[in-house]
């Protein structure tokens, strides 16, 4: 399965020329030099932006769960229970007014 994995994560998806990746930016080529069972398997990154006065003007804290780390791992750690069995009041939607707060027109989870 490992093998499998990472050769799913180094496999060519091809160029085109109207991509962003330009000559060696996209994913499954930056993947090619990458170690994956030595990577942490989730990262954060915090950003703070300061006011001039030096009051917090907005914090964002972004994690990152290696793909490689999540599909590795065995299907009980990623979730108590299958979805299907979850009670529809908890199932997640996506609706304009779950995904937009009316203040800020911000996304929220």
């Amino acid at each position: 399965m490992k093998d499998t994995i990472i050769s799913m994560l180094l496999e060519n998806t091809g160029k085109h020329p109207m991509d962003s990746g330009g000559e060696s930016g996209r994913r499954w080529q930056r993947n090619q030099f990458r170690d994956f069972e030595s990577e942490e398997p989730i990262s954060f990154e915090v950003n703070i932006n300061y006011n001039a006065d030096g009051t917090v003007r907005y914090r964002d804290i972004i994690p990152t769960i290696s793909l490689y780390h999540w599909l590795m791992a065995p299907t009980s750690r990623r979730t108590s229970e299958p979805r299907s069995s979850m009670p529809s009041s908890t199932k997640p939607t996506l609706g304009v007014k779950t995904l937009l707060s009316p203040r800020s027109n911000a996304i929220r989870s």
